[in-house]
Parts: structure tokens; sequence; C-alpha cells
């Protein structure tokens, strides 16, 4: 069946998303397990912690890619009315992206450089596999739509990030570094971040959430603006770094950075402020419950980073720049994504439960949203005013992830025999 311009009766086997499924859940119960092992978020006092790092991989690619991956060739199937060719294909996606995640888990929490390799190796191919895939399945899409349009810069932001992880992480296992590593580190995070989460995101957005909170599909005008934003402040910065790797331009790191700023201010405006404004606008006229919430979360937590940029700018404290990078992850990312794997994955999955839209709204779920908003505002906050170690969060952080597999398998169970 269609609803609105997505067709559900297009949606892959539901084996093909299930993996990504319920490993993200599982990654969130490791993050909690890492703060826990480190004696609360009150250890997280500098990027370059190994429990920072490692922390940081857990979420970024146990958490927020792997729902990002399983969640890519659903909706190009849903909303560009295609089959998606050879879908199990995605389990060599799934296994290679697991493999990598562990190993630079590994390697960085004890700084060893052998278990980095073999991440470089496995998110390799993993890369290859899920880029090869993903583009012959958009090459059939006929029409564009602003669902399909906003995962072709997810995709383009998803190259770029890969590309500069793994010239990072060989950073990390010792081998020569381009340069300096703050500015490499930066346009990473911002890519990844802003570009190949954010457009995503935004591309799940346009239509299909719209569709599940029952209003009207995200303006045109304002769709343009995101994506022509996103595209120029993902490219730009990559392609300066490049420039300056090959002396295209002149070696000054100080208005290198500033630079980069400003080709980034464009993005970071239109994702963490015309979309929560956007969003805000949907919830006046959405039905209350979880999965509203769970989209107001993610909203004020990407506008709530300004004033938190601000205030890092101006005390010059680098626990309140870990606060800032605490609320972009797991406040506005992990809440947009955690309603997109418990509410919308398995809607775009086949069979997909007759009751999904009804799981999604009971207690259950509820609590779900609860524990998130704990964990992101209570975790920043603790980071920032620093009362104590902040133990609560990582156990907060384990009952989420333990929540939301529930929730996921409790779907599963009560799904129907055929698809929707």
């Amino acid at each position: 069946m269609a609803e609105g311009s997505l067709y559900f009766e297009r949606a892959p086997d539901r084996d093909t998303g299930l993996p990504f499924l319920y490993t993200a859940p599982v990654a969130l119960m490791v993050a909690g397990g890492l703060i826990l092992r480190a004696g609360g978020v009150g250890a997280l006092t500098t990027p370059w912690n190994a429990t920072v790092l490692s922390l940081t991989h857990v979420v970024t690619l146990g958490f927020l890619t792997m729902t990002a991956v399983g969640l890519f060739l659903p909706l190009v199937a849903v909303g560009g009315n295609v089959s998606i060719p050879r879908p199990m294909t995605v389990h060599g996606v799934y296994y290679a992206l697991t493999a990598g995640a562990a190993a630079l888990v590994w390697g960085t929490a004890r700084s060893e450089v052998t278990p980095v390799f073999v991440a470089i190796g496995a998110l390799t191919v993993m890369g290859l596999l899920f880029l090869t895939h993903a583009i012959r399945g958009l090459r059939q899409v006929s029409f564009k739509t602003p669902t399909i349009q906003g995962l072709s810069v997810a995709l383009w932001s998803f190259f770029l990030t890969v590309s500069l992880g793994i010239w990072l992480a060989h950073g990390h296992g010792g081998m020569l570094f381009p340069g300096p590593r703050a500015l490499w580190l930066g346009v990473h995070v911002g890519v990844a971040l802003g570009g190949w989460l954010g457009g995503m995101i935004a591309a799940a957005s346009f239509e299909a959430v719209a569709g599940l909170l029952k209003v009207e599909r995200m303006e045109e005008k304002s769709v343009r603006w995101i994506l022509r934003c996103l595209v120029f402040s993902v490219s730009f910065p990559a392609l300066g770094l490049l420039a300056q790797y090959f002396h295209l331009i002149p070696l000054d790191f100080e208005g290198m950075g500033i630079g980069l700023v400003l080709f980034g201010l464009p993005g970071a405006l239109s994702i963490w402020m015309l979309w929560p404004f956007l969003i805000l606008r949907w919830a006046r006229r959405a039905r209350a419950g979880a999965l509203r919430d769970g989209l107001l979360l993610s909203a004020i937590s990407g506008l709530l980073l300004w004033p938190l940029l601000g205030w890092a700018w101006a005390t010059e404290s680098t626990r309140w720049v870990m606060a800032l990078g605490w609320m972009a992850v797991m406040g506005w990312a992990v809440s947009a994504l955690l309603v997109l794997l418990v509410w919308l994955l398995p809607l775009v999955l086949s069979p997909a439960p007759d009751n999904a839209r009804a799981l999604g709204e009971q207690p259950l779920a509820r609590g779900l949203v609860v524990l998130q908003g704990v964990v992101a505002w209570g975790g920043a906050f603790w980071i920032g005013v620093s009362p104590g170690q902040g133990l609560a969060i990582g156990f907060a952080l384990v009952a989420e992830g333990a929540c939301c597999l529930g929730l996921l398998i409790l779907q599963r169970r009560r799904g129907p025999a055929g698809a929707v």
C-alpha cells in the first residue's frame, strides 16, 4: 500500500533489516557499560581520552550508523518505488560493520594498534559494499522524491565520512597523518553528524516521519534549503583539506580553521536550527504520544547546541566542549535515530507488524523516551557542571538499550504472518 508517495508494498524482506534492528540497542547497553567501567560520565574530560574514543565509536558506529545503514535501503525501496537488487547483500555490510566497530572500540579502549588496522580493513569492506549496493538501488529510481534526494545527500556524506575516518584511524594506528589532527577530526565529526546522520534524519523526516505523525509533508522550499546547505557544508571542508594536503593552498592552519567553520555553518544552521523549528511546528498539529515526544527531544536538543556552543566558547572550558559533544551525539542524533529505529524501521520492512504504531505508543515506548531524555540532558549537565561521577547516566543508558531491544522484540513477536 502507498502512504503519500511512499510505497510500502516495495519494502524489502524483513530479514534483511533484523540484524541492524537488534544490534543497535545492544550498542547502547555496551556504551552504558563503558561509562560504568570508567566510573561515570565525570571521566569524560578530554576528546583524546581512551574511554571517550571507545565510547564515541560504540555510539556512532554501533548505534547511529547501524540504524542509518539498516534504514537506508528500505527507505530507497518505499520512497523510490523500486525493488532492491540482491537485498541479502546487506548481511555482508552488517558483518563488516559489526567487526569493524568492535575492533575499533577494542583498539581505542586499550590503545592497541593491531585492532585498529583490523577495523580499517573491515570498515573499508563495509563502505565499499554499502556504497555499491546503495548506488545500484538509487539508480533504479526514476523520480527523485524529497526522500530520495535526501538519501543521495546522505550517501555522499557517508562516502566522505568513511574516507576521513579511515585516514584518521591510520593516524591513530601510528602511521603518517596529513596535517593537524584537530582540523581533520573536526571535519570528520561535522560531516558524519551533519551530513551522513543529518541527511538520513532529514530524508526520513520529509515524508515518512510526517506520515507517522499524520501531518503534511515538509514544504519543498524547506527541503531544498536543507539539502543545498548540507551538500555545501560537507563538500567544501573536505575539498579544503585535500587542497591543503596537496599544497594547492597555503598551509595557514589558523586561517584554515576559520574557513572550515564558515563552510560548515550553513549545514549546521539547516540541520540544527531549520530542521528543529520545522519539527516544533509539526508537533503543534501532531497527535500526542511517544513518537512526537521523541522527535521533540531531538529537535530541542539540536537547538540547545547553540547556547551550549556559546557558553563553551565564552568559558573556554574543555568540560563544556565535551558537554556540547555529548548533546550533539547523545541528545540530537541518538534521539532522532531512536525514533527512526523504533517507529519507522519496522514499518519499512516486510512483513511489518499490524500494530507497530500501537506498540510504539505503549508505556514501554514512553519510558524509552524518558530514559533517553535523562541520558541526553542529564549527561550534558553532569559533564559540564561536574557535580560528581554520574554513574546514574551509565545505568540509565543500559536500561534504555534494554528497553529499546525489548520493544523491538515485542513488535517482532506480534507481527503478522504476511505483508501489511
